[in-house]
């Protein structure tokens, strides 16, 4: 790609796989604590049982009873 450095990863610039890998890991972590430090103790509660697959009953009484304000914290 023109402007692009070749600093990183293959001889032409890109990323290698594993270079990939570590960059998504690290922005994935940087999510997860911005939305921990905005969001309250029930959205954070309800988003660690919506990550996991597959939807299961409690989690989908959780979202239920949690109302609109907790539905709208996951969503950002």
């Amino acid at each position: 790609m023109p402007g692009r450095q070749a600093s990183a990863g293959n001889v032409d610039g890109r990323l290698t796989s594993a270079e990939g890998a570590e960059r998504r890991a690290k922005r994935a972590a940087a999510v997860v604590r911005r939305f921990r430090a905005a969001a309250s103790a029930a959205a954070c509660a309800l988003a660690q049982r919506l990550a996991a697959a597959p939807f299961n009953l409690p989690a989908m009484e959780m979202w239920m009873a949690g109302g609109p304000a907790h539905s709208a914290c996951v969503r950002r």
